[in-house]
């Protein structure tokens, strides 16, 4: 990060806040560092002194929309009750998550695809985030007996990979864009929280 996002945080944000609004409109390719400069009614100069090139200020937004989600399933699944409740919580509001925040429009869509299949570092420090997460509620489960696991990291990875499908941009555009009420994803929840409930590791 720049010295001057560093010491203006504020201004940075404005920054990314103008970008993404010109992404989602237009799409990352089509909009420019000089069209960004523009309605912030500053030059590209100082749009540069936060941020180096078109691409960082691309994952700079990347990391903040990430970061959202990330917000959203901790809260979700801190609200009480069981591990397994917890869970199922935490599984369900990530791929909603993926649905808003991710295919609201096509051209985020396009932005976040891209960077998984550049697999940016911002996508792999979420992804471990979220597999912390997770790993969390899933000690917890341990603790309170209701996961009998004998490897809860390794239990903790296996439900993370079980859920790829709900929650990378792609798949969910591809398979679960239009569906209602979740069904799937729930059903998925509970057949992986009814796995560790027996000790499946």
């Amino acid at each position: 990060m720049r010295a001057a996002a560093i010491s203006q945080p504020e201004s940075r944000e404005r920054i990314l806040d103008a970008a993404e609004k010109m992404f989602r409109k237009h799409g990352y390719l089509k909009v420019t560092v000089k069209d960004i400069a523009v309605v912030l009614d500053m030059s590209p100069a100082n749009v540069y002194r936060f941020f180096d090139s078109k691409a960082s200020l691309r994952e700079a937004l990347a990391d903040r929309l990430t970061r959202q989600v990330e917000a959203h399933c901790e809260k979700a699944c801190a609200e009480g009750g069981t591990a397994s409740a917890r869970l199922e919580a935490l599984i369900t509001e990530y791929h909603r998550m993926t649905l808003d925040r991710y295919l609201s429009a096509e051209n985020v869509h396009e932005m976040l695809d891209a960077a998984m299949r550049e697999n940016w570092r911002v996508i792999d420090g979420h992804t471990e985030r979220m597999r912390l997460l997770i790993g969390r509620v899933m000690e917890d489960g341990v603790k309170s007996g209701e996961f009998p696991l004998r490897d809860s990291a390794a239990a903790a990875e296996m439900v993370f990979f079980s859920i790829v499908a709900f929650i990378d941009p792609a798949c969910v555009a591809r398979l679960f864009k239009n569906e209602e009420n979740f069904k799937h994803v729930r059903d998925m929840g509970r057949f992986l929280t009814a796995a560790l409930r027996a000790g499946s590791i």
